[in-house]
């Protein structure tokens, strides 16, 4: 499963990664491995804060129905709201990198599902149940500005300090 997530912020950052393909000489694909790198340890901080960290994009994450809840007492599971045994934490990471563009995300069938939330359905047992959304594939405010200032350093270089 696949899903596309539009960020409010992430075109500007798209827009800037673009013309600085053009005017860069050389490749931008180590810089934009690292982008790639900072936005899937953000997704990760996402899932392990429980979406703690997106509050100052205004998205609250669900809690639990109350039916996991007590499945997850039942089996000793402690994990936060989208850990149990850590696959989904695990498997988000750079997808691919190129020249001008970077992908990040999950290969993870049901990725998308908890994102987004909505129906899926079990490849392994064909139930189809209705999944809350739980939106981890967002980068805070913060991030973005993170991935903003390395561009920026890529334009005009830090001198170390140095007044001019």
């Amino acid at each position: 499963m696949r899903g596309d997530v539009q960020v409010e912020g992430l075109a500007d950052l798209q827009t800037h990664v673009v013309e600085l393909s053009t005017a860069f000489e050389g490749s931008l694909r180590e810089h934009l491995a690292l982008i790639g790198e900072g936005l899937a340890s953000a997704m990760q901080d996402n899932i392990l804060s429980e979406g703690r960290s997106l509050a100052d994009r205004g998205i609250v994450w669900p809690e639990l129905h109350w039916l996991t809840q007590r499945i997850r007492q039942h089996y000793g599971h402690t994990g936060g709201k989208l850990v149990r045994g850590g696959d989904l934490l695990h498997s988000i990471r750079v997808l691919r990198t190129t020249d001008d563009s970077v992908e990040v995300g999950s290969r993870l069938p049901y990725a998308a599902a908890v994102h987004f939330g909505g129906p899926h359905t079990d490849p392994r047992t064909g139930q189809t149940r209705n999944v809350q959304a739980f939106p981890f594939a967002v980068p805070s405010l913060e991030v973005l500005d993170d991935m903003a200032e390395l561009l920026l350093d890529l334009v005009v270089p830090n001198d170390g300090g140095a007044a001019g």
